[in-house]
């Protein structure tokens, strides 16, 4: 591929009429940009005025809307614990949390499909053809990241423009590259899939699929080489396509090498996950992880086999009122982290059998999350006989659990014992911590 040249010099001037379709019903016919309509896909325009042409993202949600605290983060773990390319595919934290809410909870966007082609130049050039064909579809590559970030600037460019573009508060959303913990976290399966399932290095499939079914790898029963169109393959539980092979994907942050849990200081690059036309189907994992080198030969790199999608953003502190709800929660945290470091104020779970009857605050790491007929409960010590404390949880389901496993919290009530186990059944309050 050529040099994509990267003009924008109509987008400020389009009409409304470009903005109108925001959103499409959902039983919409089925289009090269979207060969699979989903009931809950949010469909944004391009730059130009052919209705024909847009991008579908959808939701990915972190958090429920009772899990108000700002500061806390759905943790998981990303990566291999294979020995094979440890130092860019180690096991290391990742943390996410939406900056959208809606009636379900917080969430991120992130585009359904990879960008195609055809939607590259809309946005690099605001045109586009009169009549949308199957190669159209054929998900974009051979772009350097200097041409994918500017591609989302100028994206981000046009949904200001926008009259209905997604809003967090009075902010409207602006798009970057996918920030690598999010994509990973959407990779996988997030809140669709159990927590093991999540941090699995295994792709997801079903009883009935295999690893085939969901990418485009490499050899002459799979892509044979060539870039496919977007959506042939089967989605993942949240209705992605192409996570994994047909293009590797940019990331937002520069490369980083992995050691020892987490990302070592140096950076470079750029991040690429996903893995690709060239890469083996039984090499396809969800820690698929390269760097690509920003220049090759005095020349910005490009790749047959390199592409992108796109996320949706809103800062972190988006007016006066969400910062002050944020400052908060912070300093609610920070109380807990001096209550926690007093060791005065606070019994263990461990010493909460010997305050039978008595109003106090105990505050420990939950070891195991169960939940059992909307009743759920946190265990210290150990699982389920073995366990020391337990705190319990009315009206829960099984959804909340990620909200406590491995957390420290500290809980204020009255102790009591159960069969020779310390447990609070009739909370005051309690508070979680990362």
């Amino acid at each position: 591929m050529k040099k994509t040249a990267l003009v924008f010099s109509t987008l400020l001037s389009l009409s409304a009429v470009a903005n109108d379709f925001h959103y499409r019903d959902s039983s919409a016919q089925t289009s090269v940009f979207n060969p699979h309509p989903m009931a809950d896909d949010l469909i944004l325009p391009l730059p130009c005025e052919n209705p024909d042409y847009f991008i579908v993202f959808r939701k990915v949600y972190t958090h429920l809307p009772e899990q108000k605290d700002l500061t806390l983060s759905l943790n998981f773990k990303d990566g291999s614990s294979e020995a094979q390319n440890s130092s860019v595919q180690s096991e290391r934290q990742c943390k996410v949390r939406g900056n959208f809410k809606d009636e379900k909870g917080y969430f991120f966007y992130l585009s359904k499909y990879e960008l195609t082609a055809a939607q590259f130049e809309s946005i690099s050039k605001g045109k586009c053809k009169d009549k949308v064909k199957n190669t159209d579809a054929l998900a974009v590559s051979n772009i350097s990241i200097d041409e994918a970030k500017e591609a989302a600037r100028r994206y981000s460019d046009f949904l200001q423009t926008s009259i209905k573009v997604p809003l967090s508060g009075n902010e409207k959303a602006f798009a970057s590259l996918p920030y690598e913990c999010y994509w990973s976290f959407a990779l996988r399966g997030g809140l669709a899939v159990s927590s093991d399932e999540l941090e699995s290095d295994r792709p997801y499939t079903d009883k009935n699929t295999s690893v085939k079914d969901y990418a485009w790898g490499y050899g002459a029963d799979s892509s044979n080489g060539k870039v496919q169109r977007i959506g042939l393959k089967k989605p993942n539980p949240l209705g992605f396509f192409d996570m994994l092979g047909n293009v590797q994907e940019y990331m937002e942050e520069p490369f980083q090498a992995t050691s020892a849990f987490e990302l070592s200081a140096q950076k470079g690059g750029s991040t690429l996950r996903g893995g690709s036309i060239f890469t083996p189907i039984d090499r396809m994992s969800n820690s698929n992880r390269s760097e690509k080198k920003r220049y090759t030969n005095s020349k910005p790199t490009r790749a047959k086999d390199t592409g992108m999608r796109l996320m949706l953003n809103v800062s972190v502190t988006q007016d006066l009122g969400h910062l002050k709800s944020l400052q908060k929660d912070v300093d609610k945290k920070n109380e807990l982290y001096a209550l926690i470091k007093d060791r005065k104020r606070y019994i263990t779970p461990e010493k909460a059998i010997e305050y039978q009857g008595q109003n106090k605050t105990v505050c420990g790491t939950v070891f195991e999350v169960t939940v059992k007929n909307n009743l759920m409960f946190l265990n210290f010590g150990g699982s389920f006989p073995y366990h020391v404390f337990t705190i319990l949880l009315n009206k829960q389901n099984s959804e909340d659990a990620r909200y406590y496993e491995k957390k420290t919290v500290c809980a204020k009530g009255v102790i009591k014992t159960y069969k020779g186990k310390a447990e609070l059944t009739s909370l005051e309050s309690i508070e979680v911590l990362e």
